[in-house]
């Protein structure tokens, strides 16, 4: 700018990570050539979902605590914000007022927590005794899991463990997917088994 102040951007290296969902020792799955043949079921489509499945919980895991050094930098890889309060309630409250007022009421906030951290919430009261979660109705008078804490949704993430984040997350986190998942069958390299390999990343 010619008068005035520069506008400044900080800058973050969004780097790509390759992620395999093979078994033990990075080895590729191997099914019998008589399993894939003989099944009353398309055995080599179920192995694709299973494989499919196995890397979006691994890559789930990266993206809640990554440590960014040959993986990717998760949500709640940062180092915990300080928290003084020692009660649910009172850390809650705290945790909830250390983001801006303009992220907390553009409607984008929600909280990141384990089913463990939330079964703590679930049980837990403010200083009337009232519950701090508010569960989601269903029809039939049940509840379950899923609702309200303290005003805002709640997103379950297995792998924040005994982490917490509160925020708008899609302000402050970004995912950057390269390829699509690929799936590769290696019918030759194990033929003296008789077995087929599966490898998918």
């Amino acid at each position: 700018a010619s008068a005035g102040a520069d506008a400044v951007f900080g800058e973050v290296n969004l780097g790509a990570f390759s992620i395999a969902a093979s078994g033990a020792s990075n080895a590729p799955i191997k099914v019998s050539w008589e399993l894939l043949q003989d099944s009353q079921f398309d055995f080599a489509a179920l192995l694709a979902s299973l494989l499919g499945e196995r890397l979006g919980r691994k890559a789930a895991a990266y993206y809640a605590t990554g440590t960014g050094s040959g993986e990717p930098f998760g949500l709640l890889a940062k180092t915990p914000d300080t928290m003084t309060a020692t009660g649910m309630y009172a850390a809650l409250v705290e945790h909830l007022f250390q983001v801006n007022a303009a992220y907390r009421e553009a409607g984008n906030c929600r909280w990141t927590m384990s089913d463990t951290t939330l079964a703590k919430v679930y049980n837990s009261v403010d200083n009337q005794a009232r519950p701090l979660f508010t569960a989601q109705a269903e029809s039939g008078g049940q509840s379950r899991p899923g609702g309200l804490l303290l005003g805002y949704p709640v997103q379950p993430d297995q792998g924040a463990g005994n982490l917490v984040a509160f925020g708008d997350i899609r302000a402050g986190f970004v995912i950057r997917r390269v390829r699509a998942i690929e799936v590769v069958v290696d019918p030759y390299n194990n033929t003296a088994t008789r077995q087929t390999a599966y490898h998918a990343w």
